[in-house]
């Protein structure tokens, strides 16, 4: 990880060392802590927002920003295109969410391609939970898709209907692999390099971030 962390510093000049993508929750504020205090690197932190923060979580977030003082960028869909989504949802993958699915794998590649930043650094790996692979074979290599393949499940072109255009989805949609791959970005998950506690580390952030 310390090789990895050290590239990427070397090779970002004066921009950003790495993009973290962040919520605000237990696993994005760890993620924070483990990347800039320990490891000193200097991250541009990136939301997609699900427009359904609770007055903690967004205290959580902006806690989590100020905490660690890093740069931030934001991109929230308007209510009524979220709850659209959330109704087709529910129905096509099993949970109302399939916009914070798309969304989270979308934003933060296009913000990496925009800034010509190569390292994503996601947080828990997929061996952790739902049995989708494991420390020694994971499950997909990380690409363009792969948050469609893991969480979304779906496509955009396959969640358009009458009542949701594709003009509208564009902010779902993820980075065509010709720009992906021409970008050289690699995405990783902290998990899979240093031991995860969830339950330890929601404990430590709260004791220690507030």
């Amino acid at each position: 990880l310390r090789k990895l962390l050290d590239s990427a510093k070397a090779n970002a000049g004066n921009n950003y060392d790495c993009i973290v993508p962040i919520s605000g929750g237990k696993d994005s504020v760890y993620q924070l802590h483990v990347l800039v205090n320990v490891y000193g690197m200097k991250p541009l932190a990136v939301t997609f927002s699900h427009n359904w923060y609770s007055e903690t979580g967004w205290y959580n977030l902006q806690n989590a920003l100020q905490e660690f003082n890093v740069d931030h960028i934001m991109f929230t869909p308007n209510r009524g295109l979220v709850n659209r989504i959330a109704n087709r949802s529910l129905g096509a993958i099993g949970d109302a969410c399939w916009h914070c699915h798309a969304g989270i794998g979308a934003f933060p590649l296009k913000m990496a391609i925009e800034y010509d930043i190569k390292l994503v650094i996601w947080g828990e790996s997929v061996a952790e939970s739902s049995s989708r692979g494991t420390y020694k074979d994971p499950i997909l290599k990380f690409d363009q898709d792969y948050f469609e393949k893991v969480s979304a499940k779906v496509s955009v072109k396959n969640m358009s209907d009458d009542n949701l255009p594709l003009s509208e989805l564009s902010a779902y949609q993820q980075p065509d692999a010709k720009s992906y791959v021409t970008a050289e970005i690699q995405g990783i998950h902290l998990g899979d390099y240093i031991f995860w506690d969830e339950e330890r580390q929601t404990e430590f952030v709260k004791d220690s971030y507030g």
